[in-house]
């Protein structure tokens, strides 16, 4: 069960059995976005700090920051849908809806190509746009 620290903001320790590889200076952020349901870590518990995030995990982070609801039945229409985990479809399909995501070369989503810093500043810049911040 996490706590919130009032002196520190931090909202406890980390359950993910790799905690330790989040620096100090991240800890608060990682532990903010777990609270908000932004981030969840892989189903070996782990939170993977230092692997690069790939398309298809930036998406899900957006579409949960945006707050959109997802239709768990939606399913996406790029050209390579049928590499997307089916967990992850909805979320792929309610970003590209709502114009917060694109396809590259060949209408191609590439799920697990790693999101590029251009990729993760336009999602962002997107996913602010549809906030209205």
């Amino acid at each position: 069960m996490n706590r919130f620290n009032f002196s520190s903001g931090y909202l406890g320790d980390l359950a993910f059995t790799d905690a330790e590889t989040v620096p100090g200076w991240a800890k608060l952020y990682v532990s903010q976005a777990v609270s908000a349901g932004l981030i969840e870590g892989f189903p070996d518990n782990t939170l993977r700090p230092n692997q690069s995030v790939s398309r298809l995990e930036l998406v899900t982070l957006i579409v949960r920051a945006s707050k959109i609801a997802v239709d768990p039945k939606a399913m996406p229409t790029f050209s390579d849908a049928d590499k997307i985990p089916s967990w992850a479809a909805p979320y792929v399909a309610t970003a590209a809806k709502a114009g917060l995501i694109q396809g590259r070369d060949n209408n191609e989503f590439e799920p697990m190509a790693t999101a590029t810093r251009a990729e993760s500043a336009t999602m962002i810049l997107s996913l602010l746009k549809h906030l209205k911040l």
